[in-house]
């Protein structure tokens, strides 16, 4: 199905894996030696790095826990064994959807579209430490909208919220899409132009 694989047979070996490259899904079986998934997945669940990987739970209806909310806390799908491929894959279809959504509501202004201010301080400190400071020059530009909140007041916040969306569109539509464009406050805006 065009997946690329990693299997770890032993669950001491799964950390180093992780790190060396970090999937963007986890299908696990929960009779594993020495921890059982649901531990593994607490584990996982508890570290900052970790934490955002989807995990599919794998196994028969004997394993099955009784508490099913202990399960949802660990894992985002369950597949009963024996394993029918057309429903692993679609579990993986689902885990993977709801991550990039996640992703995308958690990097992106919901009124603009346009990056939000956290996701914009770390893809500029991502891109000073690179190194690309010094082989590119560039400029940081901040647009501090005016009137906002007399057009909040005036006419409600749903034209102030319009007229953010459109100003958004209209840098946008000049700025090159390899460039960072983000809302950076209430009425502000921050272009990183190279």
């Amino acid at each position: 199905s065009g997946y690329s694989v990693v299997v770890c047979m032993d669950p001491a070996n799964m950390e180093p894996l992780l790190e060396s490259k970090p999937p963007d899904v986890i299908v696990m079986e929960v009779v594993l030696p020495t921890v059982n998934g649901y531990e593994m997945a607490q584990m996982l669940k508890q570290d900052p790095r970790w934490a955002h990987i989807p995990i599919i739970f794998t196994t028969t209806t004997d394993h099955v826990p009784m508490d099913l909310e202990l399960t949802s806390k660990a894992a985002q799908e369950f597949v009963l064994k024996p394993l029918e491929p057309r429903h692993l894959l679609t579990a993986i279809a689902n885990c993977l959807e709801r991550a990039r959504l996640q992703a995308t509501a958690l990097e992106r202004d919901g009124i603009t579209g346009l990056y939000n201010h956290s996701t914009f301080v770390r893809r500029l400190e991502a891109w000073m430490r690179s190194g690309e400071t010094q082989r590119r020059s560039s400029c940081l530009v901040l647009v501090d909208v005016d009137g906002i909140g007399v057009i909040n007041t005036r006419y409600g916040h749903h034209v102030g919220d319009q007229v953010l969306r459109d100003l958004a569109a209209l840098i946008s539509g000049e700025v090159p899409a390899s460039h960072l464009v983000a809302r950076y406050g209430s009425d502000e805006f921050v272009m990183m132009l190279y």
